[in-house]
């Protein structure tokens, strides 16, 4: 069953996005921290074109793929799809002076543009979407109430998880926190401990065949 931990909303053009990615050209370089990123960026706009002397940096392959259906090649980590990751490209490394745009939402773990400026980049943080709490329903209620056990929920967002211990009735909640959680991060992972979660599986990554990687080996516990 799908249980959505976010509501992700574009951004109006009175959010001053649209100006600067029309000069999404002068930037030695842009990156792009995630598939709604790279959505939201051309929804608003269309026209959008990135110079061939900027470099483009994708977070993970799953927003390096986003960008390649817009005939952009990006960098992207080959094993880490998570802030760190990035952070390790060697074309990130030697980048004092270079004026850098960081494309996506408000918000969330911001390590990136920190560590960027600490180099000595000027980084242009510019907001196309933003993350919200989602709308849960009784219909999702009620899903979740039949849902046979065992239960595995994957996860890869501390902002999630905070919504749906939040929104959800404290019996449905703590029967979440009885069952398997599957999370992309040792620092997620504390998080949930924090939460009340117990039972807790470390991805290999964000990437939906790592979640799954790990949801399978929950399976297997749960099956012994």
């Amino acid at each position: 069953m799908r249980l959505p931990g976010l509501s992700l909303r574009g951004l109006p053009a009175s959010s001053g996005a649209l100006p600067k990615l029309a000069d999404a050209n002068a930037f030695d370089a842009c990156i792009f921290n995630s598939p709604a990123a790279v959505r939201h960026a051309w929804s608003a706009w269309p026209s959008l074109q990135i110079a061939s002397r900027s470099a483009v940096f994708a977070i993970g392959a799953g927003t390096s793929r986003a960008l390649a259906r817009h005939g952009i090649r990006a960098l992207a980590p080959d094993r880490r799809n998570d802030s760190e990751g990035l952070l390790g490209l060697p074309g990130l490394a030697a980048i004092d002076g270079r004026h850098i745009a960081l494309i996506g939402a408000p918000g969330g773990r911001d390590l990136i543009a920190p560590a960027l400026r600490q180099r000595g980049a000027i980084v242009d943080e510019i907001h196309v979407y933003e993350r919200a709490a989602p709308r849960l329903t009784r219909k999702h209620f009620d899903a979740l109430a039949q849902a046979d056990d065992p239960l595995i929920t994957l996860l890869s967002s501390a902002e999630a998880l905070a919504h749906l211990v939040t929104l959800l009735p404290a019996p449905l909640r703590r029967r979440l926190q009885r069952q398997s959680l599957v999370v992309s991060s040792e620092r997620l992972a504390g998080i949930a401990r924090a939460r009340g979660f117990g039972n807790i599986f470390r991805a290999a990554s964000a990437a939906p065949s790592d979640l799954v990687d790990g949801a399978v080996r929950a399976l297997t516990q749960h099956r012994l």
